[in-house]
């Protein structure tokens, strides 16, 4: 098989699609710190605009997905490295942007297999999507 740009557009579309409802149902059962909404923000969008362009076999909507997949990936490495280490910023409440009444930034509300928590899920999400967007895009350019 072939790795074309569509290909590559598919893949894109069915890890947002999957991403959305992997949120959704999660957003069910926990509630959405601060940080998981941002995320949300820049990955839920993606559904339609890369199912548009895959409707219309169009990829050059590539620049657009990438820069907003690309604020949500950097929003998520934040988030990991928050999540996983909680004093790398030291004591600051600065650089923490969850507060005290709404949802923790840093619990641990789920871990499938024993590692894949709910912002290394998100970050996967991005990097998947985002990888195969870049990708994409060196295809298309290269034509």
């Amino acid at each position: 098989m072939q790795i074309t740009p569509l290909r590559l557009l598919q893949f894109a579309t069915l890890v947002v699609v999957v991403a959305l409802v992997g949120s959704l149902y999660l957003g069910t059962q926990f509630e959405p710190c601060v940080l998981c909404w941002y995320q949300r923000i820049t990955l839920f969008p993606q559904v339609v605009i890369l199912g548009v362009a895959l409707w219309r076999k169009d990829t050059s909507v590539q620049l657009a997905a990438i820069l907003l997949l690309a604020v949500g990936w950097l929003i998520s490495l934040y988030h990991n490295v928050l999540y996983y280490n909680r004093n790398f910023f030291g004591d600051s409440s600065f650089f923490m942007p969850c507060s005290t009444t709404g949802a923790s930034c840093t619990e641990r509300y789920l871990e499938l297999a024993g590692f894949l928590t709910i912002p290394l899920m998100s970050f996967l999400a991005h990097s998947l999507a985002l990888a195969a967007l870049i990708w994409m895009a060196r295809l298309v350019r290269a034509k």
